[in-house]
């Protein structure tokens, strides 16, 4: 028999405590109800005996009102521990008292003596019912709330019962005015705010779900939201009370909270794909949810919920179909339109083609090849990576801790991509010690770089910039020499685009202008998030610094607007081969000893 993990054993026993606290509450309710009923009877009776003489009445008050227990002998059996005799035998013993003292009264009120017997029977079975459900939960933790059911409030208060304080929830006013803004709070209430019964916060919302990897775990979170959906019945209400209170409350939370989990699926699934735990934990938190919604529309939700599950799960074909035009595949040695395989020369596809045959192709592709299929190709395994970029790699400065590869894998990819494109770039142009097959290619790479603004992507366009800027290339007077001003303008364009003064605001306003598809220089969005990393405290006051994530979801949400639309460009497989093979990182040094050697410095 397989072991139960610690992780396990613990959300076991907070289901069990949920599950256990919302019973017990149930059961106090009800015996609220039952007393509120006696008293009511009590009032009544003291009414009707209105008759009697003063002394008589006093004498009948104080009957009822002493504390009438003796020695246990003397107690009248009601059938209930120890624990809770005293309160429920003094009510019991109250009657009996009085109706001793006036049999005419008693006899005309039997029917009320027999009524309020049962339901204190009803009550110990429920009692009894609670001790039971607690053994067989293995929770002893809560037997001291059990021994003072519906006379004492619940010594484990409800998380989220907790009044709004500056200890747990601190507010700002935007300096324009308008309505405060959560600057601070502790998880729970956040999670409270997220799925609060009267208001709506899209935007904590989004800032929460695009950010809460910083502050906690997708396990922790999905448990917290179990336990809000789970909203137990206060204790000691009458059923008046819980009817108000599931209608004003507990339907309205349980409805934001599949709300909120939608949102979650929709634009995190990535969580729960890459999680099967939490995925298997979210299956079953919907399940339950079906078979205890409150309300008609919570089950619909969590209808929708699962099928939505279902979706995701679903392995979804690209975008773009057998119909989409794309524009001509530019390579010479044959053509790729509306996303037909690419044929070599030789009229061979390039899965029939042998090792020999593509090597034989490689040699000259850089020379046979657009440079605007070469800005299309680069662009588009530039966004493959770029569109997976999550919101949880954004975070912590992930993409520079020793754990890298699995805080920010995509993130990684793309600062590697850039540095591979650069040494690719050098390299080719460094190759030839022809002065002239140099400076053609020094062109081509600036009609390359040309092309990917273009077409907006400049991330591989600030790349092509470094390496023709890079100390081994820029040092190649004579090759420029070559080169017509027309393309030298075009590169000093591409410099003016580039200048870090004023906080990079000749970049930030060509990007502000470009339309989408469009993959943004990563650097500038990784420089600001290290901006607001580094100049804000996780924590403010012993809380979680609620300010400092919406301030780092203004940025991923700058980022996430560029991953919606993808490049509609086909895919020349042969193109593609080649820039995974020749793409790499080149150590600095080597380049420029090789810029030494075909250009060496003159005397």
């Amino acid at each position: 028999m397989r072991t139960m993990s610690s992780d396990e054993r613990r959300i076991k026993q907070e289901r069990t405590t949920v599950q256990t606290e919302a019973f017990m509450a149930r059961a106090n309710s009800q015996l609220r109800a039952t007393l509120h009923q006696v008293l009511k009877t009590r009032k009544k009776l003291l009414l009707d005996v209105s008759g009697l003489s003063r002394e008589e009445r006093a004498n009948v008050e104080w009957i009822m009102g002493g504390n009438l227990l003796q020695s246990a002998d003397d107690r009248p059996s009601t059938g209930y521990p120890n624990s809770v005799q005293r309160p429920l035998g003094r009510l019991i013993e109250d009657w009996v008292t009085f109706y001793d003292h006036d049999a005419a009264l008693a006899e005309k009120y039997a029917d009320k003596t027999q009524l309020i017997q049962d339901r204190l029977r009803l009550n110990k079975d429920i009692y009894y019912q609670c001790q039971s459900q607690s053994e067989s939960n293995s929770a002893p933790h809560l037997t001291d709330a059990f021994e003072n059911m519906g006379f004492e409030a619940n010594p484990r208060p409800y998380m989220y019962d907790v009044h709004d304080s500056a200890d747990n929830i601190i507010f700002e006013v935007p300096k324009g005015g308008g309505k405060p803004k959560i600057k601070a709070a502790t998880l729970d209430k956040l999670v409270e705010r997220l799925t609060h019964e009267n208001e709506v916060d899209l935007n904590t919302r989004y800032v929460f779900l695009l950010t809460y990897h910083s502050f906690t775990t997708p396990g922790e979170l999905l448990r917290k939201l179990e336990r809000r959906y789970n909203l137990p019945v206060p204790p000691n209400m009458t059923p008046a009370e819980i009817a108000i209170f599931k209608q004003n409350k507990l339907d309205r939370i349980q409805i934001r909270v599949c709300s909120v989990l939608k949102n979650w699926i929709e634009e995190h699934w990535s969580d729960f794909s890459d999680n099967a735990e939490l995925k298997s934990q979210l299956q079953a938190l919907i399940e339950k949810m079906l078979e205890t919604s409150a309300s008609p529309l919570s089950l619909q939700l969590a209808k929708a919920l699962r099928h939505l599950i279902k979706k995701k799960e679903q392995k979804h074909a690209p975008s773009y179909t057998r119909s989409a035009q794309f524009p001509k595949s530019l390579y010479t040695r044959g053509g790729v339109e509306n996303g037909q395989p690419h044929k070599s020369s030789s009229g061979k596809r390039l899965e029939q083609m042998s090792e020999a045959e593509i090597d034989k192709c490689m040699e000259t592709l850089l020379d046979d090849c657009h440079p605007l299929e070469l800005a299309r190709q680069l662009t588009l395994m530039d966004f493959d990576k770029f569109r997976q970029i999550t919101p949880r790699e954004c975070l912590n400065q992930g993409w520079s801790k020793k754990d890298k590869q699995q805080r920010a894998p995509n993130i990684v990819f793309m600062i590697e991509q850039f540095e591979k494109i650069s040494g690719w770039v050098q390299s080719e142009i460094l190759k030839h010690t022809d002065i002239n097959k140099r400076a053609a290619m020094f062109k081509k790479f600036i009609i390359v770089a040309k092309h990917c603004r273009e077409i907006n992507n400049y991330n591989a366009l600030f790349s092509i910039f470094c390496a023709l800027s890079a100390n081994a290339v820029h040092r190649l007077k004579r090759t420029k020499e070559l080169i017509s001003s027309r393309h030298l303008a075009v590169f000093e364009e591409f410099r003016e685009l580039f200048k870090g003064d004023k906080n990079s605001k000749n970049l930030r306003t060509a990007l502000a202008h470009s339309l989408t598809p469009l993959i943004p220089h990563l650097g500038l969005f990784l420089t600001d998030l290290t901006f607001t990393e580094d100049g804000n405290k996780d924590t403010y006051r012993g809380l979680i610094n609620f300010d400092k994530r919406s301030k780092l979801a203004e940025r991923i949400r700058w980022i996430k607007q560029y991953q919606q639309e993808e490049f509609r460009f086909a895919r020349v497989p042969l193109v593609q081969r080649y820039l995974e093979k020749n793409l790499r990182i080149v150590d600095a040094d080597t380049l420029w000893k090789q810029s030494r050697k075909v250009e060496p410095k003159l005397p």
